[in-house]
């Protein structure tokens, strides 16, 4: 398990007693003579005339989980772009949250685009910044990467498969030249015909 420990340390002394006094209900042996809180990262000490005990806590890494199911439907389309909802991320932790998702698109270990809990768990990537210079992908299947932080550092991280559709290519119709010449020179030679055949009657 990926965890940290955080905890509060309880110092107090041990009961104390008169050795000559047997032991009996009305021995008043619970005697705290100092307590002391303390912040600390081990789980038992013991020493001396002194009991030492820590109350730990154990962060649990935070689940990353990319969104929609099925996945085949991360799709980025020519004049829209890529929605990644990244919202199903958890911290088991009932007292901990995700403060910080990050994605990497391009496969390069860098986090391309980075969310706060002011932007929120939602990415929407611009078709023309995935095809563009800064990330240069071409159509086809990529992989993108998802980091996420809890408060206390920890991460976790999950990935998944997109698709880039094709960009449009726009045909321009060639002009019908060949057509128009033989069109015109049969229009020319029939008015001629009609002309030559005139004069001869």
């Amino acid at each position: 398990m990926q965890g940290h420990l955080n905890g509060v340390r309880l110092l107090m002394s041990r009961p104390t007693a008169p050795r000559t006094t047997p032991f009996s209900a009305d021995t008043r042996m619970n005697k705290i003579s100092h307590l002391a809180l303390a912040f600390v990262t081990t789980t038992f000490m013991a020493f001396a005339n002194n009991a030492c005990a820590d109350l730990v806590r154990i962060n649990q890494a935070p689940l990353a989980e990319i969104s929609p199911s099925p996945i085949s439907d991360l799709l980025a389309e020519p004049g829209g772009g890529l929605f990644i909802d990244v919202s199903r991320s958890i911290d088991p932790d009932l007292d901990d949250l995700i403060t910080l998702w990050e994605i990497d698109l391009n496969e390069d270990g860098m986090f391309d685009m980075r969310h706060d809990l002011f932007l929120g768990p939602w990415f929407a990537v611009p078709y023309d910044l995935l095809t563009g210079p800064s990330l240069s992908l071409g159509a086809g299947d990529h992989l993108v990467r998802l980091r996420v932080w809890d408060t206390f550092g920890a991460t976790g991280f999950d990935t998944a498969i997109f698709t880039i559709l094709p960009a449009a290519v726009a045909t321009v119709p060639e002009p019908q030249t060949f057509g128009l010449t033989l069109a015109g020179i049969a229009a020319l030679w029939g008015t001629r015909r009609r002309r030559l055949t005139a004069q001869a009657e």
